[in-house]
């Protein structure tokens, strides 16, 4: 891991963790006593190849370092149990101890694919998961009781119907009046037979002797503060949306 100040005059400090892949950090910040707390998604790949020709799952990791005695203090895995991807938090949040973030979970459909090389095992993206990064309670013996959580339990999720996939990354918005967030994503349907030579058209056919169907995307809109509930807004998309997995929320004032 690097690390670097926000002054260009300094220069990079490097620390030897445990070695694995991430393709995105979910935040970094200061503490009051010096040290720097990183959150990601890793993966630790079995094999000795490039990450990116078998797909393996990532999880929420967290590392401690401190650059006064040039140690990595924590370097571990917050939560073994959910393959998740593509972090999200609130703009508002970020270089600070943000108490949460999002991810969708990853769901593998095996290998290999018919049309595609690399990598060659497919995944799909079903549900979204909003994770704890702050313990609530210093004795984490309590930390089973109601109402107290630890770094990297899930504090809510939401599952797509079946048929339904995310087909972009969870983009957070701040509310236009009181406090709090949504949770914005884009959701495909796609019928649950589908033939496997699809290259793009906006209609599946079940079989041969069966009747085309149009497949529907939706951008789904989740209350930050409790994502569990559903949706409190979906929007029919004029067309349906490949995987766009990246996505950007703009104002409207800056697209005037």
């Amino acid at each position: 891991n690097g690390i670097t100040s926000d002054e260009s005059s300094r220069e990079t400090l490097w620390f030897d963790v445990e070695p694995g892949v991430v393709l995105h950090l979910v935040n970094a910040y200061d503490r009051d006593d010096g040290t720097v707390v990183i959150h990601g998604y890793k993966a630790i790949p079995k094999k000795n190849a490039s990450y990116i020709l078998e797909y393996t799952p990532p999880f929420l990791h967290e590392w401690i370092i401190d650059p006064t005695s040039n140690k990595v203090l924590i370097d571990c895995c917050l939560n073994p149990k959910e393959a998740v991807e593509f972090p999200a938090i609130d703009d508002r949040d970020v270089g600070t101890a943000a108490s949460y973030c999002y991810g969708v979970r990853t769901t593998g459909i095996g290998s290999p694919l018919e049309h595609f090389a690399t990598p060659n095992t497919g995944i799909l993206l079903d549900e979204v998961l909003k994770f704890s990064l702050l313990d609530s309670d210093d004795n984490k013996e309590d930390k089973e009781k109601e109402g107290i959580t630890a770094a990297g339990d899930v504090i809510g999720r939401y599952m797509l119907p079946a048929g339904w996939h995310y087909v972009s990354e969870p983009t957070v918005v701040s509310k236009t009046f009181g406090n709090g967030h949504y949770v914005l994503l884009i959701a495909t349907e796609v019928p649950e037979e589908g033939r496997s030579d699809y290259v793009g058209t906006a209609e599946f056919a079940l079989n041969e002797n069966e009747e085309k169907q149009n497949m529907k995307s939706q951008l789904i809109v989740l209350d930050g503060d409790n994502i569990s509930q559903g949706p409190v807004c979906t929007v029919q998309l004029p067309s349906h949306m490949n995987y766009g997995l990246h996505s950007l929320f703009v104002p409207w004032d800056c697209l005037k």
